[in-house]
């Protein structure tokens, strides 16, 4: 996921390069783009409470989303993740604090990035949550400084991982 910064004829720039060597003009590359993206939001310092939220669904959710962030949050028993980046880059969720889960099983995250790059999750808590941080096809990012204790995961045979990858 990158950023148009340019369109020049058919040339297109964009915004970080291509981390690839291996891709070329010749190839006749394509793109497609969200437009109208979310830009430069922020939520922080917020507490929600997702016990009666009856959705099923995610708390935060930045989806198209480009240089947005989660700062300092409190989510409360999500369902399927407390902060959800689908489509977006440049998105940080820092500082927070995840806390249960409705089902306690699987898809059931604290982070959930799917089609997301150059992210940065750091310094976050996840308490009583199946997987704190899940990676989907989601590339160019940073895991940094995050704990997870007292997993929450319903089969107590084994505890799962703090870093979960499914591409």
């Amino acid at each position: 996921l990158k950023q148009v910064v340019a369109i020049n004829g058919a040339q297109i720039t964009i915004d970080p390069p291509l981390e690839m060597n291996n891709w070329r003009g010749s190839q006749s590359p394509g793109v497609w783009w969200a437009g109208g993206a979310n830009q430069l939001v922020g939520i922080e310092n917020l507490t929600y409470d997702m016990t009666n939220d009856g959705t099923g669904l995610g708390g935060i959710s930045f989806y198209n989303a480009y240089n947005c962030w989660a700062r300092n949050v409190r989510g409360i028993n999500g369902s399927r993740n407390h902060v959800w980046l689908l489509q977006s880059a440049r998105i940080e969720v820092v500082d927070s604090y995840f806390f249960g889960t409705k089902h306690g099983a699987s898809q059931s995250y604290g982070v959930e990035a799917f089609t997301a790059t150059d992210n940065l999750i750091q310094n976050n808590i996840c308490q009583h949550v199946v997987t704190c941080t899940m990676v989907g096809q989601a590339y160019g990012s940073v895991y940094h400084y995050n704990y997870m204790v007292d997993d929450g995961y319903s089969n107590q045979a084994w505890m799962q991982s703090l870093i979960f990858e499914n591409h």
